[in-house]
């Protein structure tokens, strides 16, 4: 029903039947998806410990600069929490309320803190064996119109790297 990019951890969806994913398919299309991930990264951290970043992506996941208007990009909304933080460390929680490839990548990287482990938008430092992003949770309306959380276990490797560095 959705995606994750290659190296995120965590939850997927996938429907059993055509008229289940053509319902669940309308629940992303109109954004009633909720979707929450953890992060963690290294950098440059705002002073803030919430915010909202609203930067268009290009189909490549690539930003685009502030004030510029480029044909091709998409509109690219995510809200992001502060839920640990350390020296140049933190781990965030991460809500993307569009979807577009490389999202939350491309947008924590333009924040000042890129996913640690991210070879694409800036490793950071210090690096993992892996991009340290999890999808931990949807909240979706089923086809029956019955309300659900599905969460997904932290890993261990990310739990251990979280503990290693502080947070």
């Amino acid at each position: 029903m959705h995606r994750i990019d290659a190296g995120t951890s965590g939850l997927i969806l996938a429907a059993k039947t055509k008229p289940a994913m053509a319902a669940l398919s309308t629940e992303f299309a109109e954004r009633r998806v909720g979707k929450t991930y953890l992060a963690l990264v290294s950098g440059t951290l705002p002073a803030e410990d919430r915010g909202r970043i609203d930067v268009p992506l290009r189909k490549t996941g690539r930003s685009v600069e502030p004030g510029q208007i480029e044909q091709g990009a998409d509109a690219a909304t995510t809200d992001w929490l502060i839920k640990a933080r350390g020296d140049g460390l933190a781990l965030i929680e991460a809500r993307p309320l569009t979807g577009r490839m490389h999202q939350i990548r491309a947008h924590l990287a333009d924040l000042g803190c890129p996913i640690i482990g991210d070879v694409i938008y800036g490793a950071g430092t210090p690096t993992a064996e892996r991009l340290m992003l999890h999808a931990v949770q949807l909240d979706i309306t089923r086809p029956d119109k019955v309300k659900l959380t599905l969460e997904a276990p932290i890993p261990s490797e990310f739990e251990d790297k979280r503990r290693a560095l502080g947070l």
